[in-house]
């Protein structure tokens, strides 16, 4: 058995994508550094998300209250997303 493998390792970025795929997995370790305007837009999606987490907060747990905690999560990473194309 050979130990080689053709995956890369954890820390390696994959080479041969299209650049129009590989521009979609772009991670802070293979990105720029933001810039102050960057991180204050971040830092304001932060808290509208949060003002709706806390509203949410004062539900009755149950499936529906996850589910939005979710989708807000979800709403940050696509907002933070788009700060950074």
């Amino acid at each position: 058995m050979s130990d080689k493998t053709d995956t890369p390792a954890p820390d390696e970025t994959p080479t041969t994508l299209p650049p129009e795929l590989a521009s979609r997995f772009v991670t802070a370790a293979t990105s720029a550094v933001p810039s102050q305007d960057q991180v204050a837009i971040v830092r304001q999606n932060a808290g509208a998300i949060t003002a709706a987490a806390e509203q949410l907060s004062q539900l009755p747990d149950s499936r529906y209250k996850s589910l939005a905690l979710t989708s807000l999560e979800e709403a940050l990473m696509w907002a933070n997303k788009a700060v950074f194309q």
